[in-house]
């Protein structure tokens, strides 16, 4: 948490970052990502948009997660602002949001285009730091990846933070995820924090915390251990089943 906090507190130097926070399902990702959000939040109200990848069995929808993340924004404290600014880059963007500019437009508006949003969201970050959350880009479709892939690479200065979550154990090694990250990380354009499974200490921790007691049963910590391999969500479920 830590960690990720020092992340925004450079973003006032103009310096954007792209982080990856990467680890196997169950393994606290969310949770933390909850966590960070809430510190963000204090630190720049209104600043933080939230989109989460979801498993379609068909089809999926262009830019879901890019979308969500706008609506929130456009909901939040900043929401005039960044409506006003969208309207004026990015049109369509808004315009696919349900929303629509109070001028209007003497030409016929071009579909989304993913520098229009670049741009958009720059323009938006060069007074108030924005901090883009994208959940579970394992399951994102190809023009969303496209769209952070510009946002990581583009020079422009801007207090733009973009934070996303996958599980490096979902697909194969070609999934086109893996290629973006493997890419941004030789050129520098971004780091990685990987979540590990809980240690033995860790797990008493948990135990002490979940039981509200200050010692737990003997050998129930290292049965935990060893049957959850120290993965906070096993670990929960597995509790909840002794108990």
């Amino acid at each position: 948490l830590a960690h990720l906090a020092s992340f925004v507190s450079k973003l006032s130097n103009g310096e954007r970052q792209m982080v990856f926070l990467t680890g196997e399902a169950g393994i606290g990702k969310t949770v933390l990502v909850d966590a960070f959000c809430s510190l963000a939040e204090s630190m720049l109200p209104g600043s933080v948009a939230r989109g989460q990848c979801v498993e379609g069995f068909g089809p999926k929808e262009e830019y879901y997660p890019i979308m969500e993340a706008l609506g929130h924004l456009c909901a939040s404290s900043l929401g005039e602002r960044v409506c006003r600014v969208l309207a004026k880059v990015a049109p369509a963007w808004l315009g696919a949001l349900g929303r629509s500019s109070d001028s209007p437009s003497p030409t016929p508006t071009p579909g989304r285009m993913p520098g229009d949003l670049c741009a958009a969201l720059e323009e938006i970050a060069t007074q108030t730091p924005l901090v883009l959350v994208i959940e579970d880009l394992h399951w994102a479709d190809a023009s969303t990846l496209h769209l952070i892939s510009a946002l990581a690479r583009r020079r422009a200065r801007a207090q733009l933070m973009i934070l996303a979550t996958f599980n490096p154990q979902h697909g194969s090694t070609e999934h086109p995820l893996k290629a973006l990250q493997q890419d941004l990380r030789m050129r520098r354009l971004c780091c990685e924090i990987a979540l590990q499974p809980l240690g033995r200490t860790a797990v008493n921790e948990l135990l002490v915390r979940e039981l509200k007691q200050e010692l737990v049963p003997s050998g129930l910590t290292s049965f935990v251990h060893r049957h959850s391999e120290g993965n906070p969500l096993f670990i929960a479920a597995l509790l909840e089943h002794l108990i």
